[in-house]
């Protein structure tokens, strides 16, 4: 049996675009195909848990002091052992460069004037032992539709958050 090459490409990162100021009447939340548009896949640096290394941070998203700022859970809800991890430059060096307003970032982050890229990258809860690294690459699509799931329904990640880690807890517990 011939083994055929996957025509999708892996990547293990995706880059949140800004709003694109030449273009204020393109609101990335206007469809589900905006949010398609405003996500870029890319192959970045990770150590051996899995987190973007400070170089690969700084190359995706700038110059810079980047932080963690949010985990994004996918919006099917048996998936409970891994999640998305969101970093972006930290809150100080989003307003002194004054950055461009990221609508989608902002929805995830949920602290409100999120500026600048986002960079997203599979991550997952301590007792899963890095399980999440085998899993499928990141794709456009998955991400887009989950983010569409969460900008749709109203519902927030942190409460999401909450609801996987009970579920993951009783899983393994009982």
């Amino acid at each position: 049996m011939d083994v055929v090459p996957s025509t999708t490409p892996s990547f293990n990162a995706l880059l949140i675009l800004p709003d694109d100021p030449a273009r204020p009447n393109d609101h990335p939340l206007s469809s589900l195909n905006a949010v398609r548009m405003h996500i870029k896949p890319l192959n970045i640096e990770l150590d051996s848990n899995g987190n973007p290394t400070a170089r690969a941070m700084q190359v995706a998203l700038g110059p810079g002091l980047a932080t963690f700022f949010r985990e994004l859970y996918h919006r099917d809800p048996a998936q409970i052992s891994w999640y998305y991890t969101v970093y972006g430059l930290h809150r100080r060096e989003q307003v002194d460069r004054s950055l461009t307003f990221n609508t989608l970032a902002n929805r995830i982050v949920q602290v409100g004037g999120f500026q600048g890229p986002a960079l997203v990258v599979k991550g997952g809860p301590v007792e899963m032992k890095g399980d999440w690294l085998n899993a499928d690459w990141m794709t456009v699509d998955a991400l887009a539709t989950t983010l569409w799931w969460y900008h749709r329904t109203g519902q927030r990640t942190e409460q999401i958050a909450g609801e996987r880690a009970l579920a993951r807890y009783i899983t393994r517990n009982f």
